[in-house]
């Protein structure tokens, strides 16, 4: 678990967050900045930058603290920061508020310092490359989970708090040791120890806390300390404080030497994993010193806290008059580093181009996503750590051109190209087609839609209704397949009342008066019943109906448009539909193309899907990946629209990150991946089979044909795999 959680119910993705992440461990999802635990190095930036409180240390070392306080067997071991979080007060007065609390003991963890300042020394003096201090946990953090390139040049030395705590333990042993300081890092060193010194880390805004949780209230006078010779452990957490201890100071020049705060901590980094620089020694700290650690929790400001850690350092003297002990002050750093993919660049142009980026003017770089520029943004997209439309000038754009939508409507002559953008596509014959049905919807004559099934008919028949002057009368589609033939003529012409057992009170309109002043869509009209068809035929011709069981005249205003996917000439020379009903029909003839003669506009229809899924589902958009759009450009498509909409669902939801690849594509698919050379669609039973043999062939291939392990590598059973050699006729892999 991270040490650092966010409060979901607070998180305003105002992306301060990420912004001041140097190791890129946030991740935005649903809407919610989340903590990336195999990337944070604890830090606690982020809690420090979120106005909204919804970052937070977890309580895991406070709730265990307070239970270690009850067994009255529990060391403090206090940072020598201490006097910068608590100004004003002397020493004698905090440790007894820490006795207070119940602590056993006190121990200052300056001795820790005495004890590996003279291994620093030693291991300078023989080794002349580059070394970097290991006391910073978020600086060791930093490098084995992102710059594990350096894991050498970190010194193997214990820090001064596992220092600490060894000579702890080495004078008590059954002891629970908890350190005090004001570095959340800490907390993840504690943790990720596997020799367990530090049983847990409590920072100095906890203590605090625990403190009042007691009734314990520090009122100390705010005079200077009394001053003697300087004790440099104590120096430790002010700028320069190891170069000082060490004594190098003529060797080695400070500045080229000190590093700190996270942005020269992060830049001096980078350049020596690049081979820029190459220090003799870097004293690396990830805050400003220690006492401008994340938690120091003091409204002082940070020169005063300075300060007074320089006047305690004058006030202090030596732990070890007598001589130091001896302790086994090593320790061993690992690579914990989880590596990115990195997106080529045509992929980066993908992702830009989702929200409007299409040209380097485009790029604003405003920062509002949390990101310095928006090619940065892109690559966090394509690594799963950024949501597509975290991109404030791309929401302010997207909104205002929803508001113009809305205002356009309301004056509907110009509303014409809003309706028609409905039908996404811009191939020529989606052109053609848009332009007959402005002229089709100026007339008021009766449409026949012709066109495979999934290909959009009902989108465009509502585009005609949408746009004619029918356009505030009702729209109303029945689909002539999907209604037994005995209900058929009771649902387009209503009934009346008593017409038939279990017929309603008073009757029921059917969708022809339903329709009245508008438009009604006669779906597969194709499969229309011969007997229903002649009924029809005098409905359309005459424009008057009567209910079933009725003997009153309905006369109605109703806009006729039929649609069909089956070829309707071929039909009447098979005796299966009139003649008469066809031409009384077929006044204003329009045909969708299939999305196999129209495959430019796939793209440009995916992009529209994407967005309208993302939002009724309620998860994130993703980006096709090349080699999935290439895929899906070779496809047939035989369900046309229909089915691109149904796959790219699939895609959505299959898809762990923010890019679909091949593999989230249905197999008949992405077998078209496998040899390159067919175009032409083949039934899906022939597709999976194409796709288990060459799986088959692989696994042979890769056990060296030994069929136990080839079955156990396909997760089948031995005798399935046999039964599958011998249904593909596959004998050996070559």
């Amino acid at each position: 678990m991270s040490v650092v959680v966010t409060i979901s119910e607070k998180c305003q993705t105002c992306y301060s967050c990420v912004r001041n992440c140097p190791a890129k461990a946030i991740k935005v999802e649903d809407g919610q900045a989340k903590i990336v635990e195999e990337r944070c190095v604890s830090c606690g930036n982020c809690v420090r930058v979120c106005a909204q409180k919804a970052k937070k240390i977890d309580t895991i070392d406070i709730d265990m603290v307070r239970v270690f306080l009850k067994t009255k067997n529990t060391v403090a071991m206090l940072a020598p920061s201490f006097p910068a979080a608590f100004p004003g007060i002397e020493v004698k007065e905090l440790f007894s508020a820490l006795y207070g609390l119940g602590f056993s003991s006190i121990v200052e963890v300056t001795q820790g310092i005495e004890l590996t300042v003279p291994r620093y020394q030693q291991y300078l003096s023989e080794n002349w490359g580059t070394v970097i201090a290991s006391y910073c946990p978020a600086v060791v953090g930093l490098i084995e989970k992102h710059y594990p390139n350096l894991i050498p040049m970190l010194a193997p030395i214990d820090s001064a708090v596992m220092a600490t705590a060894k000579l702890v333990r080495l004078k008590q042993k059954k002891v629970q040791v908890v350190f005090i300081g004001p570095c959340v890092a800490k907390k993840e060193e504690s943790r990720s120890d596997e020799r367990n010194l530090v049983n847990a880390v409590l920072t100095f805004r906890e203590l605090k806390c625990l403190f009042r949780e007691q009734g314990i209230e520090l009122e100390g006078e705010k005079g200077f300390l009394p001053e003697s010779g300087e004790f440099l452990p104590s120096l430790f957490p002010v700028s320069g404080g190891l170069l000082k201890n060490l004594g190098l100071n003529n060797e080695i020049v400070p500045e080229l030497s000190v590093v700190e705060g996270k942005d020269d901590c992060v830049e001096v980094i980078q350049n020596l994993s690049n081979g820029k620089i190459a220090p003799r020694f870097l004293d690396i700290l990830y805050c400003k010193g220690c006492v401008d650690g994340p938690e120091i929790d003091t409204d002082v400001d940070f020169f005063t806290r300075k300060e007074l850690v320089l006047r305690h350092a004058k006030a202090a003297c030596s732990y070890f008059k007598n001589g130091m002990p001896e302790l086994e002050l090593s320790r061993k750093f690992s690579d914990r580093s989880v590596p990115l993919q990195y997106p080529s660049e045509n992929e980066i142009r993908e992702i830009l181009k989702h929200t409007y980026k299409t040209a380097p003017e485009d790029e604003l770089n405003c920062g509002s996503c949390g990101y310095n520029t928006c090619r940065d943004k892109a690559v966090a997209v394509y690594q799963g750590l950024a949501e597509i439309d975290m991109c404030l000038p791309y929401l302010l754009n997207k909104s205002r051109g929803e508001i113009e939508y809305y205002r356009d409507r309301l004056n509907f002559p110009q509303a014409t190209r809003y309706i028609l953008d409905t039908i996404i596509g811009e191939s020529p014959v989606i052109s053609s087609l848009k332009r007959l049905i402005e002229k089709a919807a100026a007339s008021d004559s009766t449409v026949l839609i012709q066109g495979e099934s999934g290909v959009g008919k009902e989108i465009v028949a509502q585009a005609i209704h949408n746009i004619s002057s029918r356009s505030k009368s009702p729209f109303v589609p029945i689909n002539c397949a999907a209604v037994p033939e005995l209900l058929l003529e009771s649902e387009l012409f209503g009934y009346e009342e008593g017409a038939f057992t279990g017929a309603r009170k008073g009757g029921k309109p059917g969708k022809f008066e339903l329709a009245n002043g508008g438009t009604i869509l006669l779906d597969e009209i194709g499969d229309l019943p011969l007997s229903m068809q002649a009924k029809l035929l005098r409905v359309v011709q005459e424009r008057e109906f009567e209910r079933v069981g009725g003997t009153r005249v309905i006369k109605f205003d109703v806009r006729v448009i039929a649609a069909t996917n089956r070829d309707l000439r071929k039909l009447i020379a098979e005796g299966k539909f009139r003649i008469d009903l066809f031409y009384r029909l077929n006044v204003l003839p329009l045909y969708v193309s299939s999305l196999r003669e129209r495959k430019h506009d796939i793209p440009l229809l995916i992009g529209h899907f994407i967005e309208k899924i993302s939002k009724e589902k309620n998860i994130s958009p993703k980006i096709i990946s090349e080699e999935a759009m290439e895929l899906l450009l070779k496809y047939s498509w035989p369900g046309n629209v229909r089915e691109l909409e149904n796959i790219t669902e699939r895609a959505l939801f299959l898809t762990e990150g923010t890019v679909v690849r091949p593999e989230s594509l249905p197999p008949q698919i992405q077998v078209l991946g496998k040899d390159g050379t067919t175009n032409e669609f083949r039934p899906m039973k022939d597709a999976v089979k194409e796709v288990e043999r060459r799986l088959v062939l692989e696994a042979l291939h890769r056990t060296n044909n030994n069929k136990v392990l080839a079955a156990r590598l396909l997760g089948i059973t031995r005798v399935t795999l046999y039964q599958k050699m011998r249904e593909y006729d596959i004998r050996m892999a070559e």
